[in-house]
Parts: C-alpha cells; sequence; structure tokens
C-alpha cells in the first residue's frame, strides 16, 4: 500500500513544474501537519498567468519578427469590438433596455453573497460535531453517521430551495454547496485520520502544558497540530477564505497585501462579469430562446452560431473565477497556495486538458477519491481512476441540471461525444499541434451543444418570455 502511495508522490512530483514554485521555509513546512496516507506538500505560487508571461519562452513574442502579426491581431479585434458596441448603440443594449432584468441581476447578486455567507454559517454543525467526538461524547462510527446524514440533509434542503432560482443564479449556489460539502468532508475525514494517528490518549494531550510542547517530540507552531487546530479561528478560515477544498491544520500565508494587485484583479473580475452578462444577453439568448430547434440543419446553424459566444464566455468564466476572484481572495486573506489551474491551453490531449482545467477538483478527488479507495477498499488505480471522472461528470450534470430543471443527462451525452476526439488528441501525441487543435476543436463544439440541450429543454418546461431567465 505504501509503494502505492509512493508512485502516486513521484507522479505529481514530476508533474510538478518547478520553475513557477517558491521553495518554502522549513519552519513553514514543519508547522503543517497531514496524515502520511495524503504525503503532497502545501504549494507557494504568486500570479500564474503573470509568472508564465514573463517567462523567457515568451520572448519570441515580443520579437519584432512577429510585431505586424500582432498589430494585425489587435486590429482585428479592436474593429470587432467597434462594431457590436455601435450594433448596441443603435439597436439599445438589452440588459440596459429592459430596466426590471438589471433589477433582477442586482437582487440575484446580493442573493448569492448571502447564500454564502449563510452556507458557510451552517456548515458549524460539522465543526461542533466534531467537537463532541474530541471530547469523547461520540465514537468514531457516531460521528461519521452523524457527519453523512448532515450532508445528505444539508444537500437535499439546498437544493429543493435551489430548484426554484433562475438558471445563472442556481447554477452559482449549486456550485457554492458543492465547494462547502467538500470542504467539511474534506475537514472530518482528514482530522479522523490525525485522530488516528496520535499515539498518546487525548486527555494528556489537551491537559499537555505549554512549556512540555515546546521541549518535546512535537515541533513546530503547536497551535497547528493535531488536536489544537480544531478552533473556532482556524475552521473559519478554511471555510471562508481558504480557497482550497482540502483541509490542512495550517495553510501557508503570505507577509504582505498588495493593495494595488487587489485593485487590479477587482476591475479585472468586474469586467469579466460585465463582459459574460453582454455576450449571455447579446449572442446566446437571441439564439437559444427563439430556436425551435426541430431539425437537424437548424442544430447545425446554431452550433457554428455559437461556438465562438459560448466559447469566450467559457474562456472568461475559467479568467474571472480561477484567476481573478481566487487571486483576489487569497490577496485579502494572505493565503499562499495559489495553484488553481495549469497550462491547460496549451495541452495537447483531452485528457490533459481535464487534468489541468482545475486544480482545486483535481486535488479533492485524488485525496479523498483515489487515495482513499485505495487505502480503505483496495481498489486498483483504474478502478479508482474511473471513479474520480464518474464523479466529476455528476458534479457538472449536477450544475447544469439544478440550473436548467433537467433530468436528462445531457453534459454526459456531450462528453461521451468527445471520446472520439480524446482517441485521436491521444495519438496524435507525437504532434503537439495536432493534439491541441483537436483538444479545441472538441471545446467549440461541446459548448454550443450543452447550451442547445439544456435551453431546448429548459424553454420547453418553464420558458415564459425573456426576462424568466433573469427573475423568478
Amino acid at each position: 500500500m505504501y509503494s502505492i502511495i509512493n508512485l502516486i508522490r513521484l507522479s505529481k512530483m514530476k508533474k510538478k513544474d518547478k520553475s513557477f514554485n517558491k521553495k518554502l521555509k522549513k519552519d513553514e513546512v514543519e508547522a503543517i501537519q497531514r496524515p502520511p496516507l495524503y504525503p503532497h506538500a502545501p504549494r507557494y505560487m504568486n500570479d500564474y498567468i503573470d509568472n508564465l508571461i514573463s517567462r523567457k519562452d515568451f520572448d519570441f513574442i515580443k520579437s519584432p519578427q512577429l510585431e505586424g502579426a500582432i498589430n494585425l491581431g489587435l486590429i482585428a479585434f479592436s474593429m470587432i469590438a467597434i462594431k457590436y458596441t455601435y450594433i448596441w448603440l443603435s439597436d439599445g443594449y438589452y440588459l440596459f433596455i429592459k430596466t426590471e432584468i438589471k433589477y433582477c441581476i442586482a437582487y440575484g447578486i446580493l442573493f448569492i453573497i448571502a447564500y454564502d455567507l449563510i452556507s458557510g454559517l451552517f456548515t458549524l454543525i460539522t465543526f461542533f460535531i466534531y467537537k463532541l467526538f474530541l471530547r469523547g461524547n461520540l465514537k468514531r462510527r457516531e460521528l461519521l453517521a452523524l457527519h453523512y446524514l448532515y450532508l445528505l440533509l444539508f444537500t437535499v434542503n439546498s437544493l429543493y430551495f435551489q430548484w426554484s432560482l433562475t438558471p445563472v443564479f442556481s447554477i452559482i449556489s449549486t456550485t457554492i454547496l458543492s465547494s462547502y460539502l467538500m470542504k467539511i468532508h474534506s475537514f472530518v475525514c482528514t482530522n479522523i485520520l490525525l485522530h488516528n494517528n496520535v499515539k498518546e490518549k487525548f486527555e494528556d494531550i489537551i491537559k499537555r502544558d505549554k512549556k512540555r510542547r515546546d521541549k518535546d517530540e512535537i515541533q513546530g507552531d503547536p497551535e497547528y497540530l493535531y488536536p489544537d487546530n480544531i478552533n473556532l479561528n482556524n475552521y473559519l478560515y478554511f471555510i471562508y477564505c481558504a480557497p482550497s477544498l482540502v483541509y490542512e491544520t495550517k495553510f501557508v500565508r503570505t507577509k504582505e497585501i498588495r493593495i494595488g494587485y487587489i485593485i487590479k484583479e477587482s476591475l479585472t473580475f468586474i469586467g469579466c462579469c460585465f463582459t459574460i452578462l453582454s455576450i449571455l444577453s447579446q449572442f446566446i439568448l437571441p439564439v437559444t430562446l427563439n430556436s425551435k430547434g426541430d431539425s437537424f440543419k437548424e442544430v447545425i446553424e446554431n452550433v457554428f452560431t455559437l461556438c465562438i459566444p459560448s466559447t469566450l464566455i467559457w474562456i472568461l468564466i475559467f479568467y474571472g473565477y480561477f484567476h481573478c476572484w481566487l487571486n483576489l481572495k487569497s490577496e485579502i486573506c494572505r493565503y499562499g497556495n495559489r495553484d488553481y489551474y495549469k497550462d491547460w491551453w496549451n495541452s495537447d490531449s483531452i485528457t490533459t486538458f481535464w487534468r489541468k482545467w482545475n486544480l482545486l477538483l483535481r486535488e479533492w478527488c485524488i485525496r479523498h477519491i483515489f487515495v482513499d479507495l485505495i487505502y480503505y477498499f483496495n481498489t486498483s488505480k483504474d478502478v479508482a481512476t474511473i471513479v474520480v471522472a464518474i464523479v466529476t461528470l455528476v458534479l457538472n450534470e449536477l450544475y447544469l441540471s439544478i440550473g436548467f430543471k433537467v433530468t436528462q443527462p445531457y453534459f454526459l451525452i456531450v462528453m461521451l461525444t468527445q471520446i472520439p476526439l480524446a482517441f485521436l488528441s491521444t495519438k496524435s501525441k507525437n504532434s503537439r499541434r495536432a493534439g491541441n487543435m483537436i483538444t479545441w476543436i472538441s471545446v467549440l463544439i461541446s459548448q454550443p451543444l450543452v447550451n442547445i440541450m439544456y435551453f431546448r429543454n429548459w424553454i420547453s418546461a418553464t420558458y415564459k418570455d425573456d426576462r424568466s431567465f433573469w427573475c423568478s
């Protein structure tokens, strides 16, 4: 079993790009306690995209040889922006014409903020349940039973409430819910393993004198060593501040907060949100809401019409959330482990693309599904990998199904259509360009297909007029 864990550790070390990561000081690592089952070390990373662009590998872009091509691209992009700005000024901007929709969006934003805060407070029940276990009032089986029962009740009540929301805000709130569920599950599972690793009686550990703790075998900051890490400040920092989905007794912290960086990322995030709303209202909703999609020809036309705006929204969602929002939140909370994504845009296969796209979810799946299946159930690596893939598909299907009130697995169907392209991209690994082109073709086709399928089902079930997409 330990050989398997070592293989996992070695594979992760090989994939780690050392040029982007700063080495941590020795005392920063020692103060972090984790079960030996989870061997990965904390990572410290600044702004990934800024580091990537500043690399010498991209110096050729700044060379005079490509100056004309870059200027052509900027001019073409500016002409497109001017064209659609003129259309908005002449025909009217959709969100500005309908005043009611603006109020619905504003109320929706306030709702998401309140939902995020309230959902985080509800997770405190898990914290107090674990406190009872730590004091000896609950046994391990009772703790797990109460934990999973609360996960079930919390999920059912939240999803029942979100079913009545409009698509955009329902998807966002479901994403928030799933992140909190993953966090509290990681909190309980990690601390239970730490509990099992402690050899001494817990009564002796809790009563241990501070002076003895500094002199004896426990090294590092005692506040972050089990069971002293089970305190309200530590828990609330993990729930509200740390963007990570996996629990650590202590996260690497930065020494200062950069005000200029906060202003830059805040403005960029607001710009991304405004652009997403603009593309959605001006280019996607008119096509999807007014299209019957009865013929195969019309579906093909809609796919080609929506492929560019859908992909742009998808990229903006990635950049706005994974880069701007998470880095902004990390900067305010002085959170140092900012490894949220890799260069997925350079992926030479679809499987590589999905591994680099969302490192937060991937890390949680590796720790609490992949490794746990091997450790607790003695499954093979292939079986654990399949289970991880199924869980990620179910999560993505859940977001869209709750948002658009759909019971058919459309997302799964679209993902299955990517299997031939994934096979081709894997076979094209000798040609990075061919594999990367196949990956982008998959993205360009899958995004509009998902939009068409879910919008058609939502229109046939609940659609009344244009405002119903934004207003409950």
